[in-house]
């Protein structure tokens, strides 16, 4: 019985533990994987999220990049994405 637990989990360990491991790097970069992997730059005319002043931010550290992310992220509410919506 303790051999199929161990089989058991290393056959949903493993695969979770390379999803957290790029989720976390993805978070340090400040990037979605879309983001990262995407063969074209979005810029923001074009609908791309970040600006100039972002990119800058990401390149000077992961630490900060975390900070800024965990801390200084604004929401917007519901009645903003709304109107976002229907001037779209």
């Amino acid at each position: 019985m303790l051999g199929f637990t161990v089989i058991v989990s290393l056959f949903f360990g493993v695969p979770a533990s390379a999803l957290c491991f790029i989720h976390m790097k993805n978070y340090a970069r400040g990037q979605t994987t879309n983001e990262r992997y995407s063969r074209t730059v979005k810029t923001p005319s074009e609908g791309g999220s970040e600006s100039d002043e972002d990119v800058e931010e990401t390149h000077k550290g992961c630490c900060r990049n975390c900070l800024i992310m965990c801390c200084f992220k604004k929401s917007e509410t519901q009645e903003q994405l709304l109107l976002q919506y229907l001037n779209d």
